[in-house]
């Protein structure tokens, strides 16, 4: 309908200031009672958009409403200040979130694991990260960025040891002002993901050259959704409504792939062929593998602390307010149902 249209299009655009107060009526975020999921550009998380697409949510009897954010951080700061119940992120939003409202914060879903879909690209003349000693690398602040940079030099260290991203010049951009920053020659380097890689690995080869992307260090980058301990308590019917919508659009996706991938590209506005190779640089995680990767002291809760270990040695100050970092009763009830 051109109404809820222009409704998308206005929320998009209060997703995309975050520090806008909640403005009264109209498209405003929805009110408590309605489950509200933030999320941003990315092929893992357009499944939510899927199922909502395909009617899943409705079936289920639902009530989410879904906020398209520009960035991982602008999601982030949007869950911190209680605009958004859920958020689809990474774990350094989820650990910068729990050291942020000093109270616990868990992640509960895992959308999938990066395999190949985040990048560092650099102008051709560098031949490995440890060659960007010195230079200037453009990352979007207190995101995944500085994880995935992190892991490229360690990726990257030779006899004398790993470069640290003290031993950088980090330069703070949006992702949406990597491209132009790179293309200028601003920036010697940039830490991008889909969609907004798309246009610089067009460049590769002659005009820039892909030093590390996640495949180098499979299984470690989780994208997860998260949301504190007194949410996944007080709504817990909810959110497993919200996991089975999800995991219906991933079986939907592995079973009619090409329609899938049609869909969510036209609604991100991406050739489809771009959509799908992106698609091809995450693992999707199905719903009866994420028990036993969410429990207390699984693998997902191993890599959140070795996540935040990286991140203090890469001069980030997070504390967290008690242990605990991953939840697998949202999972488990979701699956047994």
């Amino acid at each position: 309908m051109p109404g809820d249209h222009i409704c998308l299009t206005r929320r998009r655009l209060l997703a995309s200031l975050p520090a806008l107060p909640l403005l009264a009526g109209g498209c405003n975020f929805s009110p408590s009672e309605t489950l509200r999921l933030g999320f941003n550009p990315w092929p893992g998380y357009e499944l939510f958009t899927l199922a909502e697409q395909l009617g899943y949510y409705r079936q289920l009897g639902l009530d989410v409403q879904l906020v398209e954010f520009t960035s991982l951080g602008d999601s982030r700061r949007a869950f911190e200040r209680q605009q958004i119940d859920v958020a689809a992120g990474t774990a350094v939003e989820l650990l910068t979130a729990s050291s942020t409202l000093k109270q616990t914060v868990q992640a509960f879903f895992l959308t999938n694991v990066s395999a190949g879909a985040d990048y560092l690209i650099a102008q051709p003349h560098f031949t490995s990260a440890a060659s960007l000693k010195g230079r200037r690398v453009a990352v979007e602040p207190g995101s995944l960025n500085l994880l995935v940079l992190h892991l490229a030099l360690q990726a990257a260290a030779g006899t004398g040891g790993p470069l640290t991203l003290q031993d950088l010049q980090l330069v703070p951009l949006s992702q949406t002002s990597m491209p132009g920053a790179f293309q200028r020659q601003e920036v010697e380097a940039v830490v991008v993901y889909p969609p907004v890689a798309d246009e610089l690995l067009r460049l590769v080869p002659e005009q820039a050259r892909v030093l590390f992307d996640s495949s180098m260090t499979p299984d470690f980058i989780l994208d997860l959704l998260y949301a504190t301990r007194s949410t996944l308590e007080q709504r817990t019917g909810e959110l497993v409504l919200l996991v089975q919508g999800f995991e219906m659009a991933r079986q939907y996706t592995h079973d009619h792939p090409d329609d899938a991938y049609a869909r969510m590209a036209a609604r991100t506005g991406r050739k489809r062929d771009d959509f799908e190779r992106d698609m091809r640089g995450v693992r999707l995680v199905p719903l009866p593998e994420q028990a036993a990767l969410l429990q207390r002291g699984g693998r997902a809760e191993r890599i959140l602390y070795e996540s935040l270990q990286a991140l203090r040695d890469a001069g980030m100050n997070l504390t967290l307010a008690e242990a605990g970092l991953a939840s697998s009763n949202i999972v488990t009830r979701a699956y047994s149902q």
